[in-house]
């Protein structure tokens, strides 16, 4: 199998997210995002947006003990 990694900038966009830090141990992961990306593509909607592409998982820690996760929207 080979993978084709690169680097590409591409240019700042906002985003809607809520954002969850957890214990490691309490992490379901399918769970986590399978509740939080319908409840951010809703909050938007009811505000009257639409999701400006695909939903993300942006990381800013993962363990050892620690998961802390933003999950979201463009």
């Amino acid at each position: 199998m080979s993978i084709d990694a690169r680097i590409v900038d591409v240019e700042p966009q906002p985003a809607v997210s809520i954002r969850v830090s957890l214990p490691m141990e309490n992490l379901d992961l399918g769970a986590l995002y399978g509740k939080s990306f319908p409840l951010v593509a809703q909050t938007v909607g009811q505000h009257g947006g639409v999701p400006a592409g695909a939903p993300f998982g942006l990381y800013h820690q993962w363990g050892p003990d620690v998961v802390d996760v933003e999950v979201g929207f463009p």
